[in-house]
């Protein structure tokens, strides 16, 4: 049954965040879906979105930049950063 107050709608409002710059419009969503809390980062500019649990970003903290420069475009008239592999 909803809440009708809206409590959860703000609920949800406030657990999205975005960021925005010249490059990049990125909407962050905590998501508690799944066996555990994992982060949900949606690219506003395709619509495309991938998952994030604790375990990824720890390792995405661990890894060291240069091993994710081919994949960060910051000149905006380069090509498309290659595809991730899944």
């Amino acid at each position: 049954m909803p809440n009708l107050d809206g409590k959860k709608e703000r609920r949800d409002a406030e657990q999205r965040i975005r960021l925005t710059n010249e490059f990049s419009h990125i909407e962050l969503e905590l998501d508690g879906n799944a066996n555990g809390p994992r982060l949900r980062i949606t690219d506003l500019a395709t619509g495309e979105a991938e998952f994030f649990d604790p375990l990824l970003i720890e390792a995405l903290l661990r890894a060291p930049a240069q091993l994710l420069d081919p994949y960060i475009v910051r000149d905006s008239k380069k090509e498309n950063p290659p595809p991730r592999s899944t």
